[in-house]
């Protein structure tokens, strides 16, 4: 069996016993803001009991050639990561693990003894001798399990540091444009006003008086939000995917799990929910499906495995040199999911997709580009980025509005 779950980091041991799936692949596109009501519903309660779940986090695997992770953390930018602190400590878990289970075969060992003496009525005494070198083992067996947990836990923090391998084709210091459409020279100076300024005259935007980044839309741009929202799932739904609607929060060990520092949601409000357990409002993205398909075994033949989430999305407000809709806290989304077998299957998917996220936003006239993301701008989670951005007058730069990883 094949490792699952491979974008979040976590490849869960449940899956990877059940299920042969093994790349993933996001597509994170416009920014609409029209959800649909008649998507089917899934997931269960938000006071469902915390599923038991032993992620597997490949640790052995990325610490067995340390000069590529080495290369790969310091092509990310990435700090604080001690990969010889991590190797000390998963060294001892591995030996205290192997102490485990040679107490296992030994209590195997004497219980199967117990048994056999019983049955050849071997006298008590000699019994009860077992029986206390057995207890005795119980006991030491308890300690190393408790020492196992431990230092287990403490591997797992550190080891959620870790990124995911890079792709050959991603690009270490600079972006790489890969395709370019549209001219961006603005002939006429009455172009280049920028969204605020067409909310000031026209009233089609209305912002909150706690700032720009608080808004809502009326009349002819509500309407244009829907027909945009329209028009993209419509034509990835004719491309296979499944549309389902998701939930706007989710427990914290998923959102850890895809790699999404909780910093990085809002934290809700929860006075009669259990305490342990941190709830975050993140709305429509990649923990939507990690959390569905965590409680779901997925066959072979149910692959390739294309998804469709259509919702709002939120991020905590940060300051931002981008004024108005480009900073906002609430945007919506159309988000896609591919699950494949193969990493090849994947990358052949991440490049069809590309290309027909492409030919949508050429559709809409509009100067635009594809790019691929450098290694210091990825997630923790992703191997690689395509980036889709549009042209903005007002700002003189690319914005993007759409990207999609392995």
């Amino acid at each position: 069996m094949a490792t699952a779950l491979s974008y979040s980091r976590v490849r869960y041991q449940k899956l990877r016993n059940l299920s042969r799936f093994t790349k993933i692949l996001r597509l994170h596109s416009s920014r609409c803001c029209q959800e649909i009501d008649n998507l089917p519903e899934f997931g269960s309660s938000v006071l469902s009991e915390l599923s038991m779940i032993d992620p597997d986090l490949d640790v052995g695997k990325k610490l067995a050639n340390p000069i590529e992770l080495q290369k790969n953390i310091e092509a990310r930018g990435l700090e604080n990561i001690n990969i010889q602190k991590l190797a000390i400590k998963y060294g001892r878990m591995m030996k205290i693990k192997q102490e485990k289970d040679a107490l296992d075969q030994e209590r195997k060992m004497l219980n199967n003894q117990i048994q056999t003496m019983i049955k050849e009525k071997i006298q008590n005494e000699e019994i009860e001798n077992v029986k206390v070198k057995a207890r005795g083992l119980r006991e030491q067996h308890d300690t190393v399990v408790k020492s196992l947990q431990d230092v287990h836990h403490e591997v797992n923090l550190m080891a959620f540091g870790l990124p995911n391998t890079l792709s050959l084709q991603t690009p270490v210091d600079n972006e790489e444009v890969l395709e370019v459409f549209g001219s961006t020279e603005i002939k006429q100076k009455k172009d280049k006003f920028s969204h605020i300024e067409v909310a000031e005259k026209t009233d089609l935007i209305k912002f909150s008086s706690v700032g720009d980044q608080a808004f809502y839309f009326t009349g002819e741009a509500a309407e244009l939000q829907q027909h945009l929202l329209s028009y993209f799932s419509t034509r990835v739904v004719d491309q296979g995917f499944i549309p389902m609607k998701t939930p706007d929060f989710f427990k914290d060990f998923v959102i850890e799990g895809c790699g999404i520092h909780k910093e990085m949601t809002y934290l809700m409000h929860q006075p009669y929910v259990d305490q342990g357990i941190q709830y975050c409002v993140l709305g429509t993205s990649e923990a939507s499906f990690a959390a569905y398909l965590t409680k779901m075994n997925i066959s072979q033949k149910s692959l390739p495995l294309q998804l469709m989430s259509v919702g709002p999305s939120y991020s905590p407000v940060r300051k931002s040199s981008y004024p108005g809709l480009f900073s906002a806290a609430q945007t919506s989304k159309v988000n896609l999911l591919g699950v494949n077998s193969t990493s090849e299957e994947s990358y052949s998917t991440f490049t069809e997709l590309q290309q027909l996220i492409l030919e949508m936003y050429k559709q809409l006239e509009i100067p635009l580009r594809l790019i691929l993301v450098p290694a210091h701008k990825l997630k923790l989670s992703e191997e690689i980025c395509a980036e889709l951005q549009i042209w903005t007058p007002s700002l003189q730069e690319y914005l993007p509005v759409a990207s999609i990883s392995v």
